[in-house]
């Protein structure tokens, strides 16, 4: 196994840097179509209405033609209150679909609030709170001590039980507390985006999900706030790369097992990061954490660790060993 770890972020001022996601341009030029269309098509009703009623007026000598041009009159006026009307259903429509893409920042309002002793009965219980989650509290926790907390992303075609399953061992050695939803579709908006038309990442209604699941947890157990972590793996990974980086004032630490993008376009505080990923991987090859991602990171500020093994897309036991001892310090049991 071989480790690179690089707590400095001078040497990585040149390295490759993850493509903003910009909405501004294409949006904005699109909204103002939108909203330009509408005043268009209302000056050309008037001048149909107006022809119309001028044809009318020319035969106004007939005992006819002035109740012909009321008519006209009325005609004009509704169709005018159903273009404006129209219209303004455009811009209302252009104008959510804007606001909409701007409010999905990734940001997290959660934080721990527990009462100081407050631990929920050990084993696993489901939440449902924006989702269906594994909330899974080790019997290990000391009593009266906030506990460690990890919250835990899955692959594609995953769910959150498979996580737990992976990580329990660990947490019933350490006394960590896990949490670990399900995404809303196959996989984690982050990584569905990442296919989508023009290949940015970026965040969907996981965000909020997820803000609500992580407030119920927090509500019911005691949690370290310096000891609150987020993990995922391959497309978890990348959207706890994401919401990590974004709330480093929740999560200290973040790691990704075997990441294949993340949301650029972060600010605010840094944090620590550990990447781990096969040599070998076919899924999401190393080059994308470790000549694109890692540096990225280390560039913003962020403490980042990356350890390389030989190996495929996946997360081997030994592994997952070092990246608890990175977080957390060596066991219990640990010689």
């Amino acid at each position: 196994m071989r480790t690179e770890i690089d707590r400095t972020a001078s040497s990585a001022r040149g390295a490759a840097s993850v493509p903003a996601r910009t909405i501004a341009s294409d949006t904005v030029r699109k909204e103002w179509r939108m909203r330009l269309a509408p005043e268009r098509t209302i000056q050309a009703a008037d001048r149909s209405a107006d022809a119309a009623a001028s044809q009318l007026s020319g035969c106004a000598g007939q005992d006819d033609t002035q109740g012909r041009y009321q008519r006209s009159l009325r005609g004009r006026r509704m169709t005018r209150l159903r273009v404006v009307a129209m219209a303004f259903a455009i811009v209302a429509a252009a104008w959510a679909q804007t606001s909409a893409a701007k409010e999905v920042s990734g940001a997290l309002s959660a934080r721990p609030l527990a009462p100081a002793g407050a631990i929920a009965v050990a084993g696993k219980h489901r939440l449902r709170a924006g989702t269906t989650a594994v909330l899974y509290v080790p019997a290990a926790i000391a009593a009266g001590a906030p506990a460690p907390f990890l919250l835990l992303l899955h692959g594609a075609g995953g769910k959150g039980e498979d996580m737990i399953r992976l990580f329990k061992e660990q947490a019933d050695r350490r006394g960590i507390v896990l949490l670990a939803p399900d995404s809303a579709d196959r996989s984690w908006d982050v990584a569905l985006s990442m296919s989508g038309n023009d290949g940015a990442p970026s965040f969907g209604r996981d965000v909020k999900r997820i803000d609500a699941i992580l407030q119920e947890a927090f509500a019911r157990v005691d949690v370290d706030p310096q000891r609150v972590a987020v993990a995922g793996f391959s497309d978890g990974a990348s959207t706890a790369l994401s919401i990590g980086a974004r709330n480093a004032a929740l999560f200290p630490a973040t790691l990704a097992f075997s990441a294949g993008g993340m949301v650029a376009d972060w600010n605010g505080p840094t944090g620590r990061v550990f990447f781990s990923h096969g040599a070998k991987d076919r899924v999401l090859p190393i080059a994308i954490a470790r000549d694109s991602l890692a540096p990225a990171l280390r560039a913003s500020g962020f403490a980042v660790t990356f350890v390389t093994f030989d190996g495929g897309h996946s997360l081997p036991a030994p592994v997952l060993e070092q990246a608890m001892v990175w977080w957390l310090g060596p066991g219990p049991d640990s010689p």
